[in-house]
């Protein structure tokens, strides 16, 4: 076995020796809690007469809501952990190979180690606390839609609210605008003119059915996407708000 090939194995021999205790007390943890609760209220409830049938049942819907909650409350905690866990295991690895090797030698290895992490262990899939917001967004805003493409010479001019609504605006030197809103899909409908003569469907993104009219020149694309109704007004061409509206990224 080549010597780099034995430090991965290493490695992964010390990522599973970790994750294995981690997980084991975890979820000692979550079960002493649980059967704390459960006690709890027994304790608090231990006066309570019901009839003998009812007693039956009672147990028995509590035994099986038990083994409901203890199984979610497991599922949901592991998918947690597993990434604490990932990051604890990575920061004692690294700390260790610094100890024991030089720069450019732990930078090799560092780099491939992360290789081997997204491979076979963790889906490296960019956090959403790592984005950097689009600079003049309202410092209260969280769960927006925002577009990495413009036509060329916009640029972003404003964004503010109105009642329920998010509106960002963007503006060339011409004058020319494209405006964005969005807002809860709950409750609301969706509201176009049929009676002008241009209008139709666009497929957004191969997931979303956009409606659009053309009327005084001003195009309005609007569609229903995730929980959200978001609707660009301007007067660039339909292609052109088609790229827009495929480029919206979504910030939490």
């Amino acid at each position: 076995m080549s010597e780099n090939n034995k430090e991965k194995t290493d490695m992964q021999e010390a990522i599973e020796a970790q994750s294995e205790i981690f997980f084991s007390y975890v979820g000692k943890r979550l079960m002493e809690k649980r059967v704390e609760e459960y006690d709890r209220i027994a304790e608090e409830n231990k006066d309570v007469k019901v009839p003998s049938d009812v007693h039956d049942k009672l147990e028995q819907m509590i035994a099986e809501e038990k083994k409901k909650a203890v199984r979610a409350v497991w599922t949901r905690r592991m998918k947690r952990a597993a990434k604490i866990c990932s990051i604890a295991i990575l920061v004692t690895i690294i700390t260790s190979t610094i100890l024991i090797t030089n720069v450019d030698a732990f930078r090799e290895k560092f780099q491939n180690f992360l290789v081997q992490i997204g491979r076979q262990d963790v889906d490296l899939i960019p956090d959403s606390g790592m984005q950097e917001r689009p600079a003049g967004i309202p410092a209260d805003w969280y769960g927006f839609w925002y577009p990495e493409y413009l036509p060329e010479g916009f640029s972003f001019n404003q964004a503010f609210d109105m009642a329920n609504f998010k509106i960002i605006l963007f503006e060339n030197d011409s004058g020319d605008s494209i405006e964005i809103s969005q807002f809860p899909a709950d409750g609301s409908q969706i509201h176009l003119n049929n009676e002008v003569d241009q209008k139709g469907e666009v497929e957004i993104s191969g997931r979303y059915t956009g409606h659009w009219i053309i009327e005084d020149e001003q195009l309005t694309l609007i569609w229903l996407q995730q929980n959200q109704i978001i609707e660009i007004i301007t007067k660039v061409e339909l292609n052109e708000a088609e790229k827009i509206a495929e480029s919206l990224e979504y910030f939490y």
